[in-house]
Formats: C-alpha cells, structure tokens, sequence
C-alpha cells in the first residue's frame, strides 16, 4: 500500500480517518465530540464501566513546534476537567527524544495515563485497514474505477464450471469489502433475482456515513389510495412496514456508499418493519374503578414490536398466553390505543384465572352505568365526555391516558411501569 501523504491531507479528513480507525478497533464504541462547541480536550471518546477513555488527533506533521506543543497541552489541560481513565494523542509524527522529554513531563501534570501513538503507528495500523485512507483520500472515483475493472474480469470462461462461480464470487466479494469503510457487502443471486445486503462494519457506521433516499409519492384520491397513503404514514410513524405499489411511485433518489445510489424511476420500494426488542418488561395489567381501587391484575409480558418517529407499538400476553394485548402509544398527542383480546388454550382454571378475572372485572367496569366510565367504542377507545377518572396510567412517561376503566403498573401498588 501507499502510504499516506499525511502533509497534502486536510485536517478535517485526517480526524474522520483516524477516528473511523478507532471505530473499527473498538468495534464502534469511539464516539466522535462536535468540536463546534469545544470538544473538552478530546476529538474521540470511548465510554466504558470504568469512565472515559480520551483521543486527541492532531494534523501536524514534521516536528512538534513550541506553538503545537502548547495546542496539545491545553487539550491535556481541558481533558484532566473530565478525569479520564487515560488520554492519547494522535499525530502523524514520531517523537524526537527531546520531543518524548517534553512529553514526559506532561504525564506528571495529570493523575491518568497519557500516550503518544505517531506516524508508524498511524502507517501501520492504516495498512492493515487500506480501504479507509483509499475511501477518505481517493473518492468516489476510485470506488468506480475498481468495481468497473472488479466486474470486466468476470466476462472470462468459466472452465471449472459451478466450482469456478464460486471461487469468482468469493473474490468479488472481499474485493467488494475493501471499497468502503463504514459498510460490507453480502452478494446473493438466482439467475433471476440479485440482491446486495449493505451491513455497517461497526456500530455508528450509519452515523458517520448515512445512507439516505428520497421519494416522490403520488396517492390517488380513491379508497385504495387512501388506504395506501394511511399505511404508509403508519409505516413512518410507527415502523410497521409498507410496501409501495409502483404505480403510486414518481421518482426515488438513494445515496449509498459503493456506488449503489442514483435516481430511479422504476423501482419497488419497501419500508421494513423495525426490529422488535428482544428483552420483555413485566407490567400488571390493572382494572381500576371510578375511585382508583383495584377490581383485578394480571402481569403482562410487554415487548416493544416496532417504533417509528411518532411513537411505538407493544404487544405482549400473560404468562398463560390467553391473555394478550397490544399498545400503540402516540408520543406525540399523548395517547395510547389499547386491544385486548383472548384465545383458547388448553391450562388448568386455575391458571386461566387471573388472566380471564381482569377481562370480566374490565366488562363490569365498563357496563356499570358510571357516566364517568363510559367509553366511545371507537379505535381510540377515548371517553365521549373527554374527561374521566378512569384512566391508563402510562409509566416512564408521566402522562395519563383516559381510555376506560384500566391501569398498567409495575406492582399492584400503582408504580409506574418501566417501558422500553
């Protein structure tokens, strides 16, 4: 590999490269600090049980000048503010012994450990990883021009039959690997359909080089436009996932690393759904009379199954599985809209008990002619009189929502529920 031309590279690029560097050593765990506001005397930070530990990278070549030494020693200054477990500094020099003495004596002005990691560790590390200086120093163009070379060698005969595809594929594909930093690439095909899975090589990948499209919608004012158009809105708000028929699509625009974007024109698009947690959180079910008292509990097994920009959908059931519910919680007006529903199993009554106890409680509550308690049998499931002292507590959130005679608590005390 060449090596980098360190004095021609801007300082901003040599930060993005260093810290995709520290990225891809710490498996994502460097996080890059605006500088905008004062970075506190650390470029890159990564956050661990045992506190901070700090990274400063410095652009400066040849040696380290009175005027250079003093930016690194305020930088010191402003990281010991934030006690750190350690600090290092990154620059593309290697210490001359004086320059090692002055550095020697800054370790006595902090409590914490403090490391100078220079130009061959900086060369060295970066051969290891050629795709990062080749993405940051050669662009877009260099992508191109290795993918057009990658593909015209594949036009060769394929002498060793199906074992040759495979062999042929498997170089595509580390070759592929090595035209971007931030993503990899997995390649599949049936002849018919191909199909290229773009994977973040390190957690944030997506932060520091996004990947973002735009598309032009046009829903026609009739009842499957209508319904298409709600879907969709819901696919945003709530991450449940929408597939755009073709003829509602006007144009679309990708930006995606190796020279995968473009504008598009005849294309399908399909919103995923987001990926549901895969960690439960136990709440009690609660139906509550007009006064707040407890009628019956059930615990619930809550799991968050999609989230999208406006709020998040739960669905979970009780330990018997005959009891399930399903909560779309709308941040941003402060509603919930709750769904319950029962499925026969084959359980033992007592078992069944709780689950089906809280549902008739719930159906008195709800027929008890308390004009306070009566619900509008709506989607929302809010009362008619707007106000009711039968109310769903929400946890976490600190707002109530009126939708009829139910509570949901973490204990039969009435703390409040811990979302996810």
């Amino acid at each position: 590999m060449t090596r980098i031309p360190w004095r021609d590279v801007p300082e901003p690029v040599v930060e993005q490269m260093v810290a995709v560097l520290l990225s891809h050593q710490h498996a994502g765990a460097a996080a890059r600090i605006d500088g905008r506001g004062g970075d506190g005397g650390r470029d890159v930070q990564i956050t661990t049980p045992a506190g901070i530990r700090a990274f400063e990278i410095k652009s400066f070549t040849g040696r380290m000048t009175q005027s250079r030494r003093a930016k690194v020693q305020a930088s010191l200054e402003r990281s010991a503010t934030l006690a750190p477990i350690d600090w290092t500094l990154l620059v593309p020099i290697d210490h001359s012994p004086k320059e090692l003495d002055w550095f020697d004596r800054l370790r006595t002005r902090v409590t914490f450990p403090i490391n100078w990691r220079g130009l061959t560790w900086l060369d060295s590390e970066f051969a290891q990883r050629p795709f990062i200086s080749r993405y940051y120093l050669e662009g877009a163009g260099a992508e191109l021009a290795a993918l057009t070379a990658l593909f015209q060698q594949e036009r060769a005969a394929l002498a060793g039959g199906a074992l040759d595809v495979l062999e042929r594929m498997r170089d595509l594909v580390l070759r592929a690997n090595d035209l971007d930093p931030h993503y990899r690439f997995a390649v599949a095909s049936d002849g018919t359909t191909s199909t290229i899975k773009v994977i973040p090589r390190y957690p944030g990948a997506e932060r520091d080089r996004p990947i973002t499209a735009s598309i032009t919608l046009s829903f026609p004012e009739d009842d499957a436009g209508r319904k298409a158009e709600s879907d969709f809105r819901r696919a945003l708000d709530f991450g449940t996932g929408f597939k755009v028929p073709k003829p509602y699509l006007r144009k679309a625009s990708l930006d995606a690393p190796a020279n995968l974007g473009g504008l598009f024109e005849k294309v399908e698009i399909e919103l995923m759904p987001s990926r549901p947690s895969q960690t439960p959180t136990e709440v009690v079910f609660a139906v509550l009379d007009p006064a707040g008292r407890s009628l019956g509990e059930v615990p619930i097994n809550l799991h968050a199954q999609t989230g999208g920009a406006r709020g998040a959908i739960f669905t979970g059931t009780d330990r018997t599985g005959v009891m399930a519910v399903e909560l779309t919680l709308d941040a941003v007006d402060a509603s919930l809209r709750v769904e319950v529903s029962v499925r026969a199993l084959s359980y033992y009554p007592a078992e069944l008990r709780p689950g089906c106890g809280c549902i008739g409680k719930y159906g008195q509550a709800e027929h008890a002619g308390d004009p306070a308690c009566r619900r509008r049998m709506a989607r929302e499931g809010q009362s008619r009189a707007g106000r009711t002292p039968c109310e769903q507590r929400l946890a976490g959130h600190g707002r109530r929502s009126r939708v009829g005679a139910m509570g949901l608590t973490n204990d039969p005390q009435g703390q409040p529920a811990a979302w996810p």
